[in-house]
């Protein structure tokens, strides 16, 4: 079983492509069931997912999926003014774990995965091992952001929040059976407080499913595509790096060269 902190599909940014392709592989050799918190505009989507694995949709009032609400503006607040990080203020309520705990009465579950820790809150029964996909090492981030954002405001705000999110990251893999990682950077900077090595799974997509094995003739052979999620500030940078650095060089070794983001 996964619990996800949103629904995967359209995967169409980095989070959810992770959490979708993972599963859709895992789907190969065992049963998946995955639950994710779903707005009313995304119980569309749940046909489309169960294509690929079984999966409960629960009831939500927003998304992490998509820009602060107001809903969430006022857990940000809220979170400004006590210990508790956001990403505690954020977990699923308790209908969540309910929808866990009947599937958990009604079939035999091998093992359980949270996908990062904003999903630590939720728990299987004892005896059921938990692995904690850490997709980032979010208070580094975080960290790393508070230290370079252009507002006053955010750098306080960020350089609060990072630390109460610190505690909840080690907090959460050291609860955890295992610890999955996308890097070895952020293997490292976990190891410490998990119970074993953390279990290395990169990015990554398939080639054979989503390139043609025939390239169709294109008017512009040399364009260059960047998919994510800009509100996601490294995406950002990413792509103002890239402009700033590479692109100039790219461009003056190949004139038509376009960057699509």
């Amino acid at each position: 079983m996964i619990a996800a902190p949103f629904l995967p599909w359209p995967a169409n940014f980095g989070g959810a492509q992770r959490i979708h392709a993972l599963a859709r592989e895992l789907q190969r050799d065992v049963d998946v069931t995955l639950v994710a918190p779903t707005i009313p505009d995304e119980e569309v989507h749940l046909h489309a997912l169960g294509a690929y694995y079984d999966v409960v949709g629960v009831p939500a009032r927003w998304s992490l999926r998509y820009p602060p609400s107001r809903v969430r503006r006022c857990q940000q607040l809220r979170a400004a003014f006590t210990r508790q990080s956001i990403a505690e203020l954020t977990r699923p309520g308790s209908q969540f774990q309910q929808v866990i705990d009947r599937i958990l009465q009604t079939r035999f579950i091998h093992v359980f995965k949270q996908e990062t820790p904003y999903m630590a809150s939720v728990h299987a029964r004892p005896g059921i091992p938990t692995i904690i996909d850490a997709q980032n090492v979010e208070w580094d981030l975080l960290r790393r952001i508070s230290q370079t954002s252009p507002s006053l405001g955010k750098q306080i705000y960020n350089a609060s929040e990072w630390r109460k999110l610190r505690r909840v990251e080690q907090r959460a893999w050291a609860a955890a059976d295992a610890v999955t990682v996308t890097s070895m950077p952020d293997a490292e900077a976990i190891a410490p407080f998990s119970r074993c090595a953390p279990i290395l799974v990169p990015n990554g997509i398939d080639l054979d499913v989503v390139l043609p094995r025939r390239q169709a003739s294109s008017e512009h052979p040399h364009d260059v595509l960047f998919i994510g999620a800009l509100r996601h500030a490294p995406n950002a940078d990413a792509v103002g790096w890239y402009l700033e650095h590479v692109h100039p060089i790219v461009r003056a070794q190949v004139p038509d060269a376009r960057l699509h983001v």
